[in-house]
């Protein structure tokens, strides 16, 4: 376990550590839409690299150092993202809510985000038991685009 979230710790931290000079070359609303792409395409990946090794190395492909190292460089490519779409979009909130009711609207994120998490880990269990835990990956990864294309569609009407 430590071997897939060191990874995604670090790159999770060094991109925040980055992230201010990375958001004014880029753009907040820009990189956010990386960072999904980037979370959706490599959270798919990681079924197929799976297959690959597989492919690759036979029945020791679970096993094989090629298999270890993809799924490192994916996962901290993941934390990466993760920082490139979380700093961002934060940030863009703190900006656009007014000062006196920006406490109010953060502790409503994230009792949202609390209280929808449940449903949906119960949902993804399920998927998972029946449609199998790689279907369940490319299912997010389909979502995860999904949800940023439908989100600059969104930004680009109120334009």
């Amino acid at each position: 376990m430590a071997i897939i979230l060191a990874p995604a710790a670090i790159g999770l931290v060094g991109a925040s550590a980055v992230m201010p000079r990375i958001t004014e070359r880029v753009g907040k609303l820009r990189l956010t839409t990386i960072g999904l792409i980037v979370l959706g395409v490599g959270f798919s990946l990681l079924p197929v690299t799976q297959k690959l090794a597989g492919y690759l190395y036979g029945e020791s492909g679970a096993s094989s150092p090629l298999l270890l190292w993809i799924t490192v460089l994916l996962v901290f490519s993941l934390g990466v993202a993760i920082a490139c779409v979380n700093i961002p979009t934060q940030t863009i909130m703190q900006e656009q809510t007014p000062v006196e009711v920006r406490g109010r609207v953060f502790s409503l994120q994230f009792m949202l985000y609390n209280t929808g998490s449940i449903p949906i880990l119960l949902f993804a269990g399920f998927f998972a038991q029946f449609l199998g835990f790689n279907w369940l990956i490319f299912l997010v990864s389909a979502s995860l685009l999904l949800f940023c294309w439908w989100g600059r569609w969104y930004v680009r009407q109120g334009k």
